[in-house]
């Protein structure tokens, strides 16, 4: 298994993933989605996991300030392993590679949200250090 950054050549093998993580096929539309924008952003962070030259797994994270701390933090946005990868270390190793990225940027912690009904992400972010912390909203625009 090799995790390396993202490129753009990687769209192709990267939507299907990405709609299994969401649960449908709201990205096989081009252009639907940030991709290309985030991998020009330097606060925005997109690693795939590849295995045989197949994308098998990906985490996108972003840094950015907040007011209440004097270092910026990382927010792990998306991460997602293919189910027939799971259990192989590859999210282990994805998310341990954004975190040596956010100890490199000097951040002060990283966070995440999971959906609610995944238990099985919520069993492995636990095991991976992360606490529990709080309940999220969100609103369409």
């Amino acid at each position: 298994m090799i995790i390396r950054r993202a490129r753009l050549s990687d769209y192709e093998g990267l939507i299907p993933l990405l709609n299994d993580f969401v649960g449908d096929d709201r990205y096989s539309r081009r252009n639907n989605d940030s991709f290309a924008k985030m991998l020009r952003d330097s606060r925005s962070f997109v690693f795939v996991a590849e295995e045989k030259k197949k994308l098998i797994g990906f985490v996108t994270f972003c840094v950015r300030k907040v007011v209440r701390y004097s270092k910026p933090i990382m927010e792990i946005d998306e991460m997602y392993v293919s189910p027939d990868f799971r259990r192989k270390g590859v999210g282990k190793s994805l998310l341990k590679l954004a975190e040596k990225k956010a100890k490199e940027l000097g951040c002060r912690k990283m966070f995440l949200e999971s959906h609610k009904d995944r238990k099985g992400a919520h069993k492995f972010y636990a095991s991976m250090g992360y606490e529990k912390g709080g309940y999220y909203f969100d609103k369409m625009l």
